[in-house]
């Protein structure tokens, strides 16, 4: 759900945690397409070159 860009909140609801903290720590890993995105946005910020 989280790598489909379903919200933390809404994940933790639907699985029946009790906090999104929960979630966040059996679910969450950094993910190789997660990271090459990040990285990108961060680029796109130094260099400049983010859409307005």
């Amino acid at each position: 759900m989280l790598q489909s860009g379903v919200a933390m909140k809404t994940a933790s609801e639907i699985l029946g945690h009790s906090s999104i903290a929960i979630t966040a720590d059996l679910y969450t890993h950094v993910m190789q397409k997660t990271k090459e995105e990040a990285a990108g946005k961060i680029g796109d910020y130094v260099f400049g070159t983010q859409e307005k």
